[in-house]
């Protein structure tokens, strides 16, 4: 139970202070939340921080379990964990920037940005298609026999022209298949464009104008006070990562501002976030099961509902998976709600709908 005294102890679990009413509401969503944290934790299904708040008002923030086992470091608000496929959505972010800037365009193809990549189709596959899941080029976690009995680590060149080699899963347009080789291609389109690295691009595109000063891209380093993962009772091998598909740590204070940005002049248009936030791949054209297949999915983001209102209330999201771990980001668009979540062992699911609702419908029920 020491994970359980550390998310008491060491997250920030506030009750407020002021105006009776406003204040009540608040100290009961807090403890409400608290409550379902404990609960989950004791049964297994949550380990690791979470955040959640209106806006800029944090309504809990805290972590439970272990960082690292063998050191006795427990996990806490401030311990760096792994964004995973969240940062699919900086990538995507980035490459709507330099679509805003004139430098890209949606309709502009594969070979025209790309001309060594040389698959299938390249001459058709666009930019829309690789940001939406939609353009057919082969998942190299799926595609790649034998890939997680041996965690090849192949050079990103290697990679292309072992993707390359394959046919495309389906027709450019004709489906919905998320796959981590395409925003591969989009950072690698990103770079030779600009000239810069995509952990420079990251850097002055999106973690310093928002003052994300904890975050970076690590790829498949592994650094200290990152949240260390695991599998039963041993931390998890560490998988080649490319840029693009994930590899950015982060805070959850530092995921605080980026998801307040979401939908803000602050990193893009209003006109960029509605082709962001629109759906362009929906669930009924997935060519095979992934996780992501289960919402629409926009450029970067799914784009879900939650509540019980009519309409329903809008969430954009995006969540991550990998051997030892978990991770989510949900942004109320239709609202001020934010969930960040991540978790440092493998086996809890990648979000918490309990928590969700509570935060969308307030804290009435069980």
């Amino acid at each position: 139970m020491h994970g359980l005294r550390c998310a008491i102890l060491c997250g920030t679990v506030l009750f407020a202070t002021g105006c009776a009413s406003d204040n009540r509401e608040v100290n009961e969503l807090t403890a409400r939340i608290d409550s379902i944290v404990q609960e989950k934790f004791e049964a297994g299904e949550f380990h690791g921080g979470l955040l959640v708040a209106r806006g800029e008002q944090v309504l809990y923030r805290g972590a439970v379990g272990m960082a690292d086992r063998a050191r006795s470091i427990p996990n806490t608000p401030e311990t760096l964990y792994p964004l995973q496929s969240i940062t699919k959505s900086f990538t995507a972010i980035i490459i709507l920037q330099l679509v805003e800037e004139g430098l890209l365009d949606l309709s502009g193809t594969l070979d025209q940005y790309f001309p060594d990549y040389g698959g299938p189709e390249a001459d058709r596959i666009t930019l829309h298609h690789l940001l939406s899941h939609t353009s057919g080029v082969p998942d190299r976690l799926v595609s790649i026999p034998g890939y997680w009995e041996e965690l090849p680590d192949f050079s990103r060149d290697s990679l292309f022209s072992l993707i390359a080699a394959m046919p495309l899963e389906f027709e450019p347009g004709s489906a919905f298949a998320y796959t981590n080789t395409g925003f591969v291609l989009l950072a690698t389109i990103a770079e030779g464009l600009t000239g810069q690295s995509y952990a420079e691009l990251l850097q002055e595109r999106i973690f310093d104008p928002l003052e994300m000063r904890d975050s970076r891209w690590i790829g498949s380093e592994v650094g200290e006070g990152i949240a260390i993962q695991y599998s039963g009772e041993s931390a998890v091998p560490q998988e080649t990562i490319y840029e693009g598909e994930a590899g950015i740590v982060s805070t959850l204070d530092d995921m605080h501002r980026f998801a307040l940005a979401l939908g803000s002049t602050e990193l893009l248009s209003a006109e960029m976030w509605d082709l962001a936030f629109a759906a362009h791949a929906l669930p009924e054209d997935a060519a095979r099961f992934h996780p992501a297949h289960a919402n629409p999915y926009g450029y970067g983001f799914g784009i879900g509902k939650v509540g019980d209102t009519d309409p329903p209330t809008r969430v954009v999201m995006h969540g991550g998976a990998g051997l030892g771990g978990t991770s989510m980001m949900q942004r109320v668009i239709d609202g001020e709600g934010v969930l960040l979540l991540w978790n440092n062992v493998a086996g809890p699911r990648p979000f918490l709908p309990e928590v969700l609702e509570v935060l969308v419908n307030g804290g009435g029920g069980e």
